[in-house]
């Protein structure tokens, strides 16, 4: 692809990020507290559009574009990377099936992994990072199935790829979040104990977002096949 093109598309990916972010989040029925963000569902499709590497550029693009048009706030700028990580997770599970694609996935959950472990000293481990771990685990034994599986474009191993995709994509988000937090205002552990009776709105936010990028991915790569636009071959 010649580099003029391949700039316009992540400019024009960049741009729809950018726009996405305008949406108001979606009220949680009963989670007061939480509200489902529509934009943290398309980074893991913009990885499995363009690629783990230009699915990162081209949500960094659009946050850039958001920071622009919304002011450059402190507390936007250092949580931008969870949704980079997030289309580079993605990317890597849907468009590769080589040994570096592992080893790069094992990379990442493991430097996450380690961060929050060192910091928390392992702390809520059953409720926080658990959950994270068993996902990772699963996104890299059927990381090969995963990769053929998404290629069919329909049926219930179609799904299931995708569901793995987006559950691997939003937790590696949701986890550098965390260690952002942690390794930049550096709160004493006891912050966890308050953290712990909200972890339920947590887990059903993050429930509802991998449901929701589950939706978005399964309906958009069959579309643009039937309109001849293949990504996956």
């Amino acid at each position: 692809m010649k580099t003029s093109l391949k700039v316009a598309i992540l400019a024009v990916f960049a741009a729809m990020y950018c726009i996405m972010t305008f949406i108001p989040g979606i009220p949680v029925i009963g989670l007061t507290k939480a509200k489902i963000k529509v934009v943290a569902a398309l980074a893991p499709l913009y990885g499995i559009i363009l690629g783990p590497f230009n699915g990162l550029i081209a949500v960094a693009m659009g946050q850039l574009l958001t920071y622009i048009f919304k002011g450059f706030k402190f507390m936007s700028i250092i949580f931008s990377p969870p949704s980079m990580l997030s289309a580079l997770t993605a990317g890597i599970l849907a468009r590769s099936d080589s040994a570096k694609k592992k080893l790069l996935l094992l990379a990442v959950y493991s430097v996450l992994l380690a961060l929050w472990f060192v910091y928390t000293d392992f702390s809520y481990f059953g409720l926080i990072a658990l959950p994270h771990l068993i996902v990772f685990i699963v996104s890299i034994v059927m990381s090969d199935s995963i990769y053929k599986w998404v290629k069919l474009l329909k049926g219930k191993k179609y799904i299931a790829s995708v569901v793995i995709i987006s559950a691997s994509a939003i937790l590696v988000d949701h986890l550098t979040g965390f260690n952002i937090y942690f390794w930049i205002f550096r709160p004493p552990l006891n912050v966890l104990e308050s953290i712990a009776p909200m972890a339920y709105i947590m887990y059903v936010e993050r429930v509802l977002l991998i449901i929701l990028s589950t939706v978005i991915i399964s309906l958009t790569l069959p579309a643009l096949k039937r309109m001849g636009i293949s990504l996956l071959d």
